[in-house]
């Protein structure tokens, strides 16, 4: 059934974007050079799974084509410190000759001095994943050298808005908003690798909408699903996706996401979530409530209500692990569930 594996994977780049045109058009701007222009930087923003870094790397891969403009991608859930991130970009620009027991200082005069011999692109993937304090480092001084253009992918605005009054003023980044994908967008994604790494026939478009409608506009759940049931299928000895191998990879790929964005969190983040987990339906006050018994009762210095609420009601809702839903007689109360 499956005959071009890689078309399926995730990291495979598409010939064309769906839905994202105008987001790669306003990246694609910011990052090219021109007479009167020098490159900027740009903070690209949005929930798991909305095509952020599918469209930095499609711009990035044609400015390298086009324009031969160097590029380094750096995934900072990977390289979770400042060092090993910069480690990561002199590794992605070849850059050669340095000594590995070198400090993060020595590692950003390296790039600064292959900043002056050459402007070069350098991407930031999952930068909220790093610690405050490395965050503000690498957009201060990376910020100050010329000729390198950032591109920072998060889940938020969050990161940006908290930075420091000093690093703001040298880190303007454009900023790029992404939605989740509709229904009908996610299905013209899968379309397009199914036609291409399916065996023609072995596959029918109302799985497609299906898939697309268990996704939730996440298109790696989406990509992710249809790979995991094309291996089942084939290794089943089967001739055509069937839907107990649709229910069964997307089962698969939602408690792996799951489990990925668990491993993300913070303490505090952990702690809500589970609060939430062990009982259904919490209201804002209750679990409020209940996050200060716990904190204090594990030693955590309990965060302020404004970041709680922040980390309830936007940041593990992004990340699909809680609900907010309305919850009583009155308009502002609001329940929260697991997901």
């Amino acid at each position: 059934m499956v005959h071009r594996h890689d078309v399926l994977e995730e990291l495979h780049l598409p010939a064309a974007l769906v839905a994202r045109q105008a987001q790669a058009a306003e990246l694609r701007f910011e990052l090219t050079f021109g007479p009167q222009k020098t490159a900027g930087h740009a903070w690209l923003h949005g929930p798991p799974g909305a095509g952020k870094t599918s469209t930095a790397r499609f711009v990035i891969e044609a400015l390298r084509a086009e324009a031969g403009v160097p590029v380094a991608y750096v995934n900072c859930w990977k390289a979770n410190t400042a060092y090993l991130a910069l480690a990561q970009a002199i590794d992605e620009l070849r850059i050669l000759g340095l000594d590995q027991r070198r400090d993060a200082l020595s590692r950003l005069a390296v790039l600064s001095k292959e900043a002056a011999r050459r402007p070069f692109v350098l991407v930031l993937d999952e930068f909220d994943a790093l610690a405050a304090p490395d965050r503000s480092f690498l957009l201060y001084t990376l910020a100050e050298l010329e000729r390198v253009s950032l591109v920072c992918i998060a889940g938020s605005q969050e990161p940006l808005v908290e930075l420091e009054d000093r690093v703001r003023s040298r880190f303007r980044p454009v900023q790029v908003a992404f939605a989740r994908y509709a229904a009908n967008d996610l299905v013209a994604i899968l379309l397009a690798r199914a036609e291409t790494g399916l065996t023609p026939g072995s596959w029918s478009r109302s799985q497609l909408e299906r898939i697309a409608g268990m996704s939730n506009g996440d298109a790696r759940i989406a990509i992710q699903t249809l790979r995991r049931a094309a291996n089942l299928a084939d290794r089943a000895g089967e001739a055509f996706l069937t839907d107990a191998a649709v229910d069964r990879a997307y089962t698969e790929m939602r408690d792996i996401r799951k489990q990925y964005a668990l491993r993300k969190l913070t303490p505090h983040h952990r702690l809500i979530f589970d609060l939430v987990l062990a009982e259904k339906g919490l209201s804002a006050k209750e679990l409020w409530s209940r996050y200060l018994q716990a904190a204090r009762s594990y030693g955590l210095p309990p965060i302020a209500l404004r970041t709680f609420r922040k980390y309830a009601n936007v940041e593990l809702t992004q990340a699909r692990l809680v609900e907010v839903r309305p919850g009583g007689p009155r308009r502002n109360v609001f329940r929260y569930y697991a997901t």
